[in-house]
């Protein structure tokens, strides 16, 4: 036995090493086979060159080697199995930190198609539709590839950095037109063809650069030159034939690009064709106009949203107080930058809208960060857990005894409210371990882990046993119905299309998804809630199949059988959500649409919140 692996062993160094000489049919035609021997041939008498070295190295692996029968084969592994070998690289260029990060997020299997209506599973279409569902493949998101670079996290300057990041969020907002562009000005070669491994390198560099030209009004001449350098300082080895490619289309791009863009693009290439036609049959053609405009108008998000950490027992006077001292050292000297004007607004549930630009820095440095008064929340994500409060507080008053349930919670901005609300218990439920612990550091940054209880489990599995006054599950407990729970299921989240432009490519087949948000709607009524609890069902989706449906869903099926709990809407009324009047339904729940509501609720998440009571 040792005897075979012993031979098996030296034949496979013996023909790895002489297959590094079989010719790569990816390499420049500089790097022919007689100048591979030739320069091997002469080792023995000159200093190894570090270059074939790792040519040596790289072109090992390629070779796959198997052994049946007692014989040996060898065979060079195909294109789709050879790694692409790279040094790891270190930078601080912003360009290459976006190229990188849009390069982590092209895949080449299978996907979606969104051009295809109705279509799905193997790729359709033409070059450039395949092109773009595979940049955005399996919902990964090409920000949080940059954002968790190391070289980014790290880089010193906040100008490189945010510029690294506009870089990577315009492309992915603008991908559709970028790519449709791009097919126009390469003649149909577009993406490049037989590439081998270079190709998606390729393809992120015109990419970056058409998001320059077209869209960050980078001059030309800038664009170009600093795009094309990034190909040869990668150190990926990218053929010369190729770097002149990519000179000549950005080039073209350039002289003809924007008229292109003005002429046979429109911002609708941005979004998957069937998202586009179901906002259009649900909402209208106005309406989605408005819609789409509103989630790609760059400057119309250049804000964040603070919920504060203020209890909803202080009165105006003191809320107030507190409120202005915060706006104080927001726009004092211990700021990065001195806020003034509108640069910060008070909104009407009293969340705090604060500008952002390149000096604002990392938001873990703002005032009162680190001391808990404040955490990020969009203002549409603050309304489920405020109609839950207005609802109990009308019925009854003192909340101290009450118990809600915060479902799917993770971050912990609900769960956050419910707390500073005044409920007596609060329990929040995550599936994922990860975000859960995310969760429990939020909250103990906020200084409130003491109040709420975090439990890891799969929401649809988990029943409302606990000691009161351990917070500690013991089997002798017996199962406790609580008043309220909030359920902000899992969902395609397209109304963040305008944060995270990735959502907008969302595969059409959602059954699984619908399947998930159904059964927790159905367990939350049947057994989390007892008679007269409180349920508020919440989406961030713009689609009435997660939303709507599901509601009108669960409504139905009270009456199909007696071991299904009966729901009834407790409809939101004029004045009840400040700001949101024009958000109310015929249905007495709330759509908020991106782009609708006017003033600073134009830029808003879009989100849909229901208010069910249980009758039995």
């Amino acid at each position: 036995m040792m005897k075979g692996l012993l031979r098996f062993s030296i034949i496979f160094k013996i023909a790895s090493t002489a297959l590094c000489f079989i010719p790569n049919p990816v390499y420049d035609r500089q790097h022919s086979m007689f100048r591979r021997v030739s320069m091997v041939a002469s080792l023995g008498k000159q200093r190894r060159n570090q270059q074939i070295d790792e040519d040596i190295e790289r072109r090992k692996s390629d070779v796959k080697v198997t052994m049946k029968a007692g014989k040996i084969t060898l065979k060079r592994k195909s294109s789709s199995q050879v790694s692409f070998h790279r040094k790891k690289i270190k930078t601080t260029n912003p360009r290459v930190l976006a190229i990188l990060a849009l390069v982590a997020v092209a895949g080449n299997g299978e996907c979606f198609n969104p051009h295809i209506r109705g279509g799905g599973g193997r790729e359709e279409g033409n070059d450039q539709q395949r092109s773009s569902t595979r940049f955005i493949k399996n919902n990964i998101n090409a920000i949080t590839k940059l954002e968790l670079n190391s070289d980014y996290i790290f880089l010193k300057d906040q100008r490189d950095k945010s510029f690294a990041r506009l870089l990577v969020s315009t492309c992915q907002r603008r991908l559709g037109q970028i790519d449709k562009v791009l097919s126009l000005c390469c003649d149909s070669k577009y993406p490049p063809k037989k590439t081998g491994q270079y190709g998606v390198f390729v393809q992120a560099c015109l990419r970056l650069g058409a998001t320059q030209i077209l869209f960050l009004q980078t001059p030309g001449f800038a664009a170009v030159k600093e795009t094309v350098e990034v190909l040869k300082i990668l150190g990926f080895h990218v053929p010369q034939g190729m770097i002149k490619f990519t000179n000549a289309v950005l080039r073209k791009l350039v002289r003809d690009g924007k008229d292109i863009l003005e002429t046979q693009s429109c911002v609708f290439d941005n979004i998957a064709p069937w998202l586009l036609q179901e906002w259009t049959d649900t909402w209208g053609e106005e309406k989605t106009l408005q819609i789409v405009n509103q989630l790609f108008d760059e400057d119309a998000y250049d804000h964040v949203d603070l919920t504060l950490n203020l209890s909803y027992k202080l009165t105006d006077e003191e809320r107030e107080r507190k409120v202005s001292r915060l706006v104080r050292e927001f726009g004092g000297d211990n700021f990065s930058e001195k806020v003034k004007g509108d640069s910060i607004i008070l909104l009407p549930n009293g969340s705090l809208r604060i500008k952002r630009n390149v000096k604002s820095g990392l938001i873990s440095n703002w005032p009162l960060y680190q001391e808990g008064k404040w955490w990020v929340q969009d203002i549409s994500s603050t309304l489920p857990a405020i109609a839950l409060h207005k609802a109990f507080k009308q019925r009854h008053g003192d909340l101290s005894d009450l118990h809600i349930v915060d479902m799917c919670a993770a971050p912990g901005g609900k769960t956050g409210q419910l707390i500073v609300a005044g409920f007596g218990q609060v329990t929040a439920v995550e599936s994922n371990a990860k975000r859960s612990r995310r969760l429990v550091e939020n909250l103990k940054r906020l200084h409130l882990e003491d109040r709420c209880r975090v439990v890891v489990s799969a929401g649809q599995e988990w029943y409302p046993s606990f000691n009161r006054a351990t917070y500690q599950t013991t089997e002798e407990d017996d199962i406790e119905p609580v008043n309220g729970v909030l359920l902000d299921v899992p969902c395609s989240a397209t109304g963040t299309g305008a944060r995270s432009p990735d959502v907008l490519w969302k595969n059409r087949r959602l059954e699984e998804l619908v399947e998930t948000q159904e059964t927790l709607a159905n367990h939350c009524a049947d057994n989390i809630i007892g008679r007269g609890g409180i349920m508020v069902y919440a989406t961030c989706s713009l689609l009435k199949v997660e939303s709507e449906d599901q509601v009108k869903k669960l409504i139905a099926r009270g009456n199909q059988s007696r071991d299904n709990a009966v729901m009834q809407t407790l409809p939101f009324v004029v004045g009840e959500m400040h700001g949101f009047d024009d958000a109310i339904d015929e249905n007495g729940w709330l759509r908020v649409l991106p782009g609708i509501l006017g003033g600073d609720l134009n830029s808003c998440d879009g989100f849909f919140v229901a208010r069910l009571v249980k009758i039995k």
